[in-house]
């Protein structure tokens, strides 16, 4: 049997295999006026709060980062929806910058 939707866990590799089929490139974007041009400098600022979507998996370097930034009580963790929300009733006009 093929599904096109699991999530590997320790139990299911036990019975089966997972090939990743899916990749994306998750990007962070923040405001102009924040002096932070790299996820060092964001990191070095403790003024500066992380949002993210509760539960989401960022990827090994991205979730260490979080983890170290949850530790200082830093990151805003919202369910996915509210963060949704969030984001449409957000100025559209702000110019924002990558820095991840």
């Amino acid at each position: 049997m093929m599904t096109g939707s699991g999530i590997q866990t320790d139990k299911r590799d036990v019975f089966s295999w997972a090939v990743r089929y899916m990749a994306q490139k998750n990007y962070v974007l923040v405001k102009n006026e924040l002096k932070a041009n790299s996820a060092d400098q964001f990191a070095a600022d403790p003024n500066l709060l992380w949002g993210a979507v509760r539960s989401y998996k960022h990827g090994e370097q991205a979730d260490a980062f979080l983890d170290g930034l949850r530790q200082k009580s830093r990151v805003v963790d919202l369910p996915a929806r509210k963060w949704l929300i969030s984001l449409e009733t957000g100025s559209k006009s702000q110019t924002t910058k990558r820095v991840w």
